[in-house]
């Protein structure tokens, strides 16, 4: 699970591994003790798919990091909050790497979202497809709200490498 504070809301995002779904479970209170309301997501192409991992709360917008088959994803609500058919694509495919399927962490630091990547179990596919996928490092993806760029890849080394990837 992950949760974030954001606008007076407990938001928390869930999975369900067990069926490995491309299904996103975003819900949000107001007041714990008397429950959750679900976050109402549509089905086209302005929508999130995929299990959220992680949150952050980034230059006025909500971001999730969800697991599709295929690389991670970060969307962004469009408005403050979260609206049914109203989220934009900020990183997709796994920021050019497949195998980085899962955006672990988002953290804010010095006006950038930074995401921390990795494989599913180190060496098992959220793809059910990918039964079995060779072990991989981790990546740190750096998001300044229109683009992102790969800023270290580490397969063992410890060696930061700057790649630009995408100019959104």
């Amino acid at each position: 699970r992950t949760m974030l504070v954001y606008e007076g809301r407990l938001y928390m995002g869930a999975t369900n591994t067990l069926e490995q779904t491309e299904t996103t479970y975003l819900y949000w209170s107001d007041n714990p003790k008397v429950g959750w309301q679900p976050v109402e997501f549509g089905t086209g192409a302005n929508n999130p798919k995929g299990e959220v991992i992680s949150m952050a709360s980034f230059k006025g917008h909500l971001y999730i990091g969800t697991a599709p088959f295929g690389g991670f994803e970060v969307w962004r609500t469009e408005g403050r909050l979260p609206e049914k058919d109203h989220w934009k694509c900020v990183v997709d495919k796994g920021a050019g790497d497949e195998l980085n399927e899962l955006p672990l962490s988002m953290e804010v630091f010095k006006g950038n979202l930074y995401v921390g990547t990795g494989i599913w179990i180190g060496f098992k596919s959220v793809d059910p497809s990918k039964v079995v996928v060779l072990p991989k490092g981790f990546d740190i993806i750096k998001v300044n709200g229109l683009c992102f760029s790969r800023l270290c890849t580490c397969s063992g080394k410890r060696f930061p490498v700057h790649q630009p990837v995408d100019q959104r």
